[in-house]
């Protein structure tokens, strides 16, 4: 008889489980449940007294973690204190999602007191510990480490986009910059040209470039050595940057070659640009004995052009400048 009481008291506590971590069934579980069920919980305010404060505690659970819980026993003895009393001894531990994060808590105890009415066992009393206390007021799982748990992982996330954001940045930088002068490189000045011919060709306005290149300028290496040449390349570049517009693109075209994109200006303008930039360059002292000059191949976009027979017009123009002696500005 005794058996046969344990076996219908433990299949009573295993819909307990079922319908209250499982499948979070409020309504289920309260048809478990004594009118007058009392009992302690896990957190600083859960606790009752037969006044059905604890139907809204677990009212307030589930609605907080409606995810299903998973339950792995430890042990479960059920007792049969007399005919109409039975307890049910219980640890466990359980894994559910609460806020989007994973929870597992580990050794919860439960015993839960039974009483026969008729010939079903509803359940009069629940106490459920933790090892540790670690819930707030207020909480049935602990929100609030979770939380907070929430906001430093989401500044860790936070923290961890903005340094590849600048990673971004930098590789972005590297991949389009020349390491030696700073300037575009060949790279992006080709992405700027393909802009301007598009640009050119919706709003049809003018534009031209000037190709630069430094005249015997594997002399200056030979001569005075490569850290002299890079210094010489540095210097050409702050002086063009200093002779075009802001809206003007400079890069480095490659070696002793630069490359000026000017939009908004026709070829008379770009030529006077360029004798401008050519005496510059004719008169500045770079540091040596040595006078340093450049020649200069200047082109307008002509209409239906793509970008390389532009880049092309301005390499013949910078032909012709060093076949008549260099120090010279030509157009096409």
């Amino acid at each position: 008889m005794e058996n046969e009481s344990k076996s219908k008291l433990l299949s009573t506590f295993n819909e307990y489980i079922e319908a209250y971590f499982t499948q979070r069934d409020f309504s289920k579980t309260k048809s478990m449940l004594s009118p007058t069920l009392s009992g302690f919980g896990t957190g600083q305010d859960e606790k009752s007294f037969g006044d059905n404060s604890f139907l809204e505690l677990y009212r307030r659970d589930i609605e907080q973690a409606p995810n299903p819980i998973e339950v792995n026993f430890h042990h479960v003895h059920p007792f049969i204190i007399n005919e109409t009393v039975g307890l049910v001894s219980s640890e466990f531990d359980l894994k559910t999602m609460v806020l989007e994060q994973p929870l597992e808590l580990a050794h919860l105890r439960m015993s839960a007191l039974f009483s026969l009415n008729g010939d079903r066992w509803i359940m009069e009393h629940m106490h459920l510990s933790f090892p540790t206390t670690i819930h707030e007021t207020g909480e049935s799982y602990p929100l609030h480490e979770l939380e907070e748990r929430n906001r430093i992982l989401q500044d860790m996330v936070a923290e961890k986009t903005h340094e590849y954001q600048l990673l971004l940045e930098r590789l972005s930088q590297t991949a389009s910059t020349d390491a030696l002068t700073g300037m575009y490189n060949r790279t992006r000045f080709n992405e700027e040209i393909q802009k301007m011919v598009e640009y050119i060709k919706r709003y049809k306005v003018k534009a031209s470039l000037m190709l630069i290149d430094i005249d015997h300028f594997k002399e200056v290496n030979d001569q005075f050595g490569h850290l002299t040449g890079d210094s010489v390349l540095k210097s050409m570049s702050i002086l063009f940057q200093e002779s075009i517009r802001n809206v003007d693109t400079l890069a480095r075209w490659g070696g002793d070659e630069f490359i000026i994109l000017m939009p908004h200006t026709g070829i008379y303008d770009i030529v006077e640009c360029a004798e401008r930039i050519r005496k510059k360059i004719e008169s500045h002292f770079f540091g040596f004995n040595k006078m340093i000059t450049i020649s200069i191949g200047t082109a307008e976009y002509r209409e239906d052009q793509t970008p390389d027979e532009w880049l092309n017009n301005a390499d013949i123009a910078l032909y012709e400048a060093k076949k008549q002696g260099r120090n010279k500005v030509k157009y096409v």
